[in-house]
């Protein structure tokens, strides 16, 4: 019986651990991203995996630097994202208009881009991740509503 419990309690312990979740290949993404051709700096870009079969898909995301230029991250800091075709999302906030997530959850109020981008059934962002170092360029356009850019002070002030 002593011999048992020992063999019990190391069956009980390998029998509840869990496998580790399956390793995910992932490519370096480095990408830009423009409103008219000017940078939108601090917009918030998130890849949607297209077609996945997946059981955990992963979603890779990127924020946009002063120039535009993003790197995605899936798993740690600017490590890419799997291979395979993507529905991208932009939000551009305007830090110009206070945010509280609990009084106005609805984010198309403070997306400069007035929400076109935010929905992935509805964006015309598209994106391919291949095999290698990728590079992306994403041209957002407002449509007709404009954008919504802050105000720069006048000259001497």
């Amino acid at each position: 019986m002593r011999r048992f419990v020992p063999l019990l309690l190391l069956a009980v312990t390998v029998g509840c651990h869990r496998p580790p979740p399956p390793v995910v290949q992932v490519y370096p993404v480095e990408g830009k991203v423009f409103v008219h051709g000017r940078p939108a700096k601090n917009a918030q870009v998130v890849f949607h995996p297209v077609n996945s079969t997946d059981p955990t898909p992963r979603y890779p995301v990127g924020v946009a630097n002063p120039d535009g230029t993003f790197q995605l991250t899936t798993l740690s800091a600017n490590d890419g994202a799997p291979a395979g075709e993507y529905v991208v999302t932009v939000l551009w906030m305007d830090e110009t208009i206070p945010y509280d997530c609990c009084e106005n959850p609805d984010l198309t109020t403070h997306d400069r881009l007035h929400g076109q981008y935010l929905d992935p059934a509805t964006t015309t962002l598209r994106a391919t991740v291949r095999p290698g170092p990728n590079a992306v360029t994403l041209h957002a356009d407002p449509g007709a509503r404009g954008w919504n850019l802050p105000r720069r002070p006048p000259v001497g002030r």
